[in-house]
């Protein structure tokens, strides 16, 4: 999950998930 760790949280599609590493959004 970290290869998409930003482009999710970039992205918002899970905000819980960048939360639990790291607050991108």
């Amino acid at each position: 999950f970290e290869s998409f760790h930003g482009e999710i949280c970039a992205l918002g599609y899970v905000v819980a998930q960048c939360r639990t590493g790291r607050p991108d959004v």
